[in-house]
């Protein structure tokens, strides 16, 4: 799909779902904005984007720091003339812990990456969509979402947050030309995956832990780069149909 001349944002960059999204979008010839915490890999995930021919602006920043958040939409614009899809990818899994050992300083911060860090990064944008008439957010939500899962309830309730605010968010901008999604990636070969397992058997659980492990073992994980392949397609001009649905890749048309 040709995204030619359009600009998109897309944070946590820097390596797996990120990062795929981020080079299929310059594949598909969007300017591309990278946005993630981690200087090195950002810079990476850029290298490859420009072996791809793409234009691109590397910006290192936090989700949950409004300024940092401003800071990269205004560059963004000044950089390529406009926005036109957001990608809020960036997330943490923890704390894995039941409600009452999860320590509240952990709880905040995954309340700060995975729901509020989407509101700044949309509100960022918003004046510049709102400004042109159209525009496309693409929240990577999972479908945890809609589970429950022992010892993952601020990941399970963040993004659940997060549907209801892809919802709430798409209402409001109806008739703005602004169209808001979620994109559930189903259980991806991501370093998130990486680190679920490295918790361990001790602090996951027997079950829990034997879950995870299958997935890998089992070669059950989707590669990240088929997940990109959903988010070039919400982002083009015939792929988002049920504005505020959630998406996954069975709704992608042959």
């Amino acid at each position: 799909m040709d995204l030619a001349g359009k600009t998109a944002i897309v944070t946590g960059a820097g390596r797996g779902l990120g990062r795929a999204v981020s080079l299929a979008f310059a594949e598909s010839g969007a300017n591309t904005v990278l946005f993630s915490r981690s200087r090195e890999s950002l810079l990476d995930t850029e290298r490859e984007a420009q072996r791809k021919g793409a234009r691109t602006l590397a910006v290192s920043g936090d989700v949950t720091q409004p300024d940092q958040v401003q800071a990269m939409a205004e560059r963004a614009t000044q950089a390529f003339g406009r926005v036109d899809v957001l990608v809020n990818n960036a997330a943490i899994i923890g704390p894995s812990r039941f409600l009452q050992d999860a320590d509240p300083a952990a709880w905040r911060s995954i309340v700060e990456t995975n729901l509020n860090g989407p509101y700044l990064c949309s509100r960022a944008v918003l004046p510049y969509m709102l400004e042109r008439g159209s525009g496309r957010i693409i929240n990577v939500s999972s479908g945890l979402a809609r589970m429950s899962f022992p010892r993952f309830c601020g990941y399970c309730s963040t993004k659940a947050g997060l549907e209801q605010m892809t919802r709430c968010l798409a209402a409001e901008l109806s008739g703005s030309g602004i169209l808001v999604c979620a994109l559930d990636p189903g259980v991806m070969d991501t370093p998130m995956q990486d680190a679920i397992r490295e918790l361990g058997e001790e602090k996951l659980g027997t079950e829990l832990y034997s879950r995870f492990r299958g997935f890998k073992d089992k070669g059950m994980l989707r590669e990240p780069e088929q997940v990109a392949e959903l988010a070039v397609y919400l982002a083009s001009a015939a792929g988002l149909e049920r504005n505020g649905g959630v998406y996954s890749l069975s709704d992608m048309k042959a």
